[in-house]
């Protein structure tokens, strides 16, 4: 707030004269602090009027504030220009030993200062307050600048759209392998990497577009090392809406990407061990077919599945003909040998949709998917045949022995029949096959359980 004062010779002092003109910042800071900014006490005097003269303000001409108070010199050689006065005076106003406002009187008291004058000198010393108060906020926020520039752990540097380098961090020097000073040098002088890179079009797209750009990079320092970053590249816009100056921050993420790639490896590897015991819940290690487990809870769903979509789903049951025989003879080696023979040989006759499971000891089950009557028993005839017609191994490594295997044979086709039944209907023609002398093919039938009966 800047106030006029004149001097009273009737009163023979100094009274606020008519003319008052404010200053919204001046006001603020007084009433930040509680004070009415129309009553200001000040303290000692300055200079050579003593406080009974001007009531108790300070009063200093240009010379004295100058000389006490250099950091606003500047601005009081430009008052004194502008007002064209040689001769003027200030009453400096503190508070907690800061300065927030001048009020100004002839250095002479007689007469008034003219309202003209007031009003130059209130303007300049306003702008004067302003710059300054300017200054101190982009020098603080410099200074916050520099500080988080500092400390902060990225490669962070600021470039003109010539590409010279305004700022930078101290990770910038580390992360380039940058020697000497940096700032004010060509960006791609300093870091050839970056136009390697094609980095020159991209900060042309960042100015051209004045939007943002992301992107990541892989730099090979040797056969045993390489750096990858992440980069941003920010376009700073100034009011005029043009692209001035640019800033990217670059962060290393080489161990992040190591990181990443060591846990997707081992991902992968537990996905593959979680296959396998997946695959193991449901195999019959001997055999590698499907496990009576894996039998038992899929045939439900697979009849389902054909009943509702109207297609026949064929069960067969086989047995190897005197397995005991052949084991006892050459042991239980040469036993679970031939088991994975057979096995092999079953392998042979599945077609897409279909499963075959080792059903326990030397029983196996294949389910043949949309599979009609004809259909399976060709299948077991021929699973028969091959099975007889294999030559198997005796003591002496000779492939002289043979084995032959019963088959029952049971079809869901029109009605529906559960898996509990038709496992019952197979086996029952299984059976059948081995009471008509082994090795052959028996299909269910109803008459086979009336003949039971």
């Amino acid at each position: 707030m800047v106030l006029s004062w004149i001097y009273s010779e009737r009163e023979q002092t100094w009274v606020p004269g008519p003319y008052v003109i404010k200053d919204y910042r001046i006001q603020d800071e007084f009433r930040k602090c509680g004070i009415d900014p129309a009553h200001i006490e000040l303290g000692d005097k300055i200079g050579e009027y003593s406080p009974d003269e001007i009531s108790s303000y300070v009063v200093m001409d240009i010379k004295t504030l100058k000389e006490t108070n250099k950091s606003i010199s500047a601005a009081m050689y430009s008052i004194q220009s502008v007002c064209k006065y040689s001769h003027i005076t200030f009453v400096v106003l503190k508070l907690r030993e800061k300065k927030f406002a001048v009020i100004s009187i002839p250095s002479r008291p007689t007469g008034r200062l003219s309202a003209e004058l007031l009003e130059t000198f209130s303007l300049s010393f306003s702008q004067a307050l302003y710059i300054r108060s300017m200054i101190a906020e982009l020098y603080k926020s410099s200074k916050i600048y520099r500080d988080i520039l500092e400390n902060i752990d990225k490669a962070v540097f600021l470039v003109d759209t010539n590409m010279t380098i305004l700022s930078t961090s101290p990770v910038f020097y580390k992360l380039f392998d940058v020697s000497g000073e940096a700032v004010g040098k060509n960006l791609f002088e300093v870091v050839p990497f970056l136009k390697d890179i094609g980095r020159e079009v991209i900060y042309s797209e960042v100015v051209k577009n004045r939007s943002s750009v992301e992107t990541e990079e892989i730099r090979i320092i040797d056969e045993n090392r390489k750096v990858i970053t992440r980069t941003k590249i920010i376009p700073v816009i100034e009011e005029n809406e043009k692209v001035t100056r640019i800033l990217t921050i670059v962060e290393d993420i080489t161990d992040f990407r190591l990181l990443e790639e060591q846990l997707k490896h081992t991902a992968e590897e537990l996905a593959r061990k979680n296959r396998q015991l997946a695959k193991l819940a449901i195999t019959d290690e001997l055999t590698q077919l499907r496990n009576y487990r894996y039998f038992t809870e899929n045939l439900p769903k697979v009849i389902n599945k054909h009943y509702s979509e109207g297609k026949p789903v064929a069960l067969l049951a086989m047995d190897l003909d005197n397995f005991k025989r052949y084991n006892d003879n050459y042991g239980h080696q040469a036993g679970d040998k031939l088991l994975a023979e057979i096995a092999e040989i079953v392998r042979g006759f599945l077609r897409t949709g279909d499963f075959a499971a080792r059903y326990g000891g030397d029983e196996f089950v294949l389910v043949l998917s949309d599979c009609d009557v004809d259909e399976a028993v060709d299948t077991a005839e021929r699973l028969c045949a091959r099975i007889a017609n294999t030559p198997l191994p005796d003591n002496f490594g000779q492939r002289t022995e043979h084995i032959t295997a019963s088959i029952g044979v049971a079809v869901m086709k029109d009605e529906f029949i559960d898996a509990e039944e038709l496992l019952r209907r197979a086996d029952t023609a299984l059976y059948v096959s081995k009471d008509r002398g082994k090795g052959r093919v028996t299909l269910y039938e109803v008459e086979i359980d009336e003949q039971k009966d």
